[in-house]
């Protein structure tokens, strides 16, 4: 074969390689950060009214989903026929909804509970490693676990796109990361049925 035809293959096969490394690294850097239990359920938007979206995810009971979260983020508003993703907590509450596609900056922060905390528990102080304090709102959704959270004992934080607390998991961060593929390794691929459930997309 001529030098010149090995050469061209080559650089086919470099260029391939580098746009498939380029999008695998989009598609991390575009998954939501979730905690163990956390579960992704897709669902269609059935009707939009009174400021809440009706969802079937597939479930016996519809899902209700206030819009005002995705207004919140500046996401366009949600109508009959859309499909959605709604992403629910370890106790089957709210953490988020996004139509596919849409970028999820969520983020993990790990560290410990610093007092004295708001009686409200609407607000946390969160220590981290590095020796750094962060202040962060808690959402309504999160404030039980929050406030269960003993200070002082590592835990990860998921932070949403506006810089609130929507879950935590006691540990450290790699032990909930160990955690949460241990759990994706126990769910089933349903890739037929209505309603999929996923972690750490």
């Amino acid at each position: 074969m001529p030098r010149h035809s090995l050469q061209v293959i080559a650089m086919a096969v470099w260029f391939t390689a580098t746009a498939f490394a380029s999008d695998a690294v989009t598609e991390l850097e575009t998954r939501p950060q979730l905690l163990p239990g956390d579960r992704v359920l897709l669902g269609t938007v059935e009707e939009v009214r009174s400021g809440q979206a009706r969802i079937d995810t597939g479930e016996v009971e519809r899902r209700f989903v206030p819009i005002g979260v995705r207004k919140e983020k500046g996401l366009l508003d949600l109508n009959k026929g859309d499909r959605v993703e709604v992403t629910v907590n370890d106790q089957n509450l709210l953490v988020d909804v996004h139509k596919p596609g849409e970028t999820s900056r969520h983020r993990l922060v790990q560290g410990q509970l610093v007092g004295p905390r708001a009686t409200s528990h609407d607000k946390a102080v969160i220590h981290t490693p590095g020796g750094e304090e962060e202040s962060h709102v808690v959402r309504p959704v999160a404030r039980s676990k929050v406030a269960s959270i003993p200070l002082g004992v590592d835990a990860v934080f998921l932070i949403d796109e506006l810089d609130k607390i929507v879950d935590v998991s006691v540990g450290s961060e790699e032990t909930v990361r160990r955690t949460a593929e241990l759990w994706r390794k126990k769910l089933p691929h349903h890739s037929n049925d209505p309603m999929t459930e996923t972690l750490g997309r």
